[in-house]
C-alpha cells in the first residue's frame, strides 16, 4: 500500500508543479491575457480550489475512515479523477472563463486527495518506521513535484506547443488513479498490521 500510496502522491505532484509552474503561459498563449494578469487569476482561482479541495477531502476521508473499507484510498481515487479529468479539459476546451472553472475544479479534487493520501501513508507504516517512511514519501513528492515543470517544458519545446505539453500530464495524472485501484486492496490489512507493529 505504501508504494502505491507514494507513487500515486509522487504523480500527482507532477501534474500540481508542472500545472502551477505552467498556467500563466497556457492562459497567455492560449486567451491571449497578459502575462501578470493570467498569474494572478491562476493564483486566485487555484487558491480557492485547493482550500475548498483541503475541506471537503478531509472532512469526507475522515467521516467514513475504519467504517467503510479502503476508504481514505477510495476518497482520493475520486478527488483525483476530479482532478485528471478536469486537467484535461482545460487543455482541450478554449474559453477563458471555461479554463478558469475547470483550474479551480482541478485544484479542488487534487487538493481534496493530499489529505487523505498523506494520512493514509501514516496509516501503513509502523510507529517505530515513521521516520524513514516518510523521508522516502517527501524524497517522491519533491522530485514528482520538480519533475512536472520540467516535463511540460521539455514537450513544449519540441512540439512547439503549450497544450501539447500540457497534455503530457495527463497520462501520469490518470496512472495515480490506477495505482490507487491497486493499493485499496491492501490497504486495510497494511494499516491493521502497521498498527500492530508488524
Amino acid at each position: 500500500s505504501l508504494r502505491g500510496i507514494t507513487l500515486s502522491l509522487a504523480l500527482l505532484y507532477l501534474g500540481v508543479g508542472g500545472l502551477f509552474y505552467w498556467l500563466p503561459t497556457l492562459l497567455e498563449r492560449t486567451e491571449d491575457m497578459a502575462y501578470d494578469t493570467a498569474a494572478g487569476v491562476a493564483g486566485g482561482v487555484g487558491g480557492v480550489g485547493i482550500v475548498i479541495g483541503i475541506i471537503l477531502g478531509s472532512r469526507i476521508g475522515d467521516r467514513g475512515h475504519g467504517v467503510k473499507p479502503g476508504w481514505r484510498i477510495r476518497v482520493s481515487l475520486w478527488f483525483l479523477l476530479v482532478g485528471a479529468i478536469s486537467i484535461t479539459g482545460v487543455v482541450v476546451l478554449p474559453g477563458v472563463a471555461l479554463r478558469i472553472g475547470l483550474v479551480a475544479l482541478a485544484c479542488v479534487g487534487f487538493a481534496g486527495a493530499i489529505p487523505n493520501l498523506t494520512a493514509a501513508s501514516a496509516d501503513v507504516v509502523p510507529a517505530a518506521r515513521r521516520g524513514l517512511g516518510f523521508a522516502a514519501v517527501q524524497f517522491l513528492l519533491s522530485l514528482g513535484g520538480a519533475l512536472g515543470p520540467f516535463l511540460i517544458g521539455v514537450v513544449s519545446d519540441a512540439t512547439g506547443s503549450i497544450n501539447i505539453a500540457f497534455l503530457a500530464l495527463v497520462p501520469p495524472l490518470f496512472a495515480s488513479v490506477l495505482i490507487l485501484r491497486w493499493a485499496a486492496h491492501t490497504y486495510d490489512e497494511d494499516a491493521r498490521k502497521a498498527l500492530a507493529g508488524t
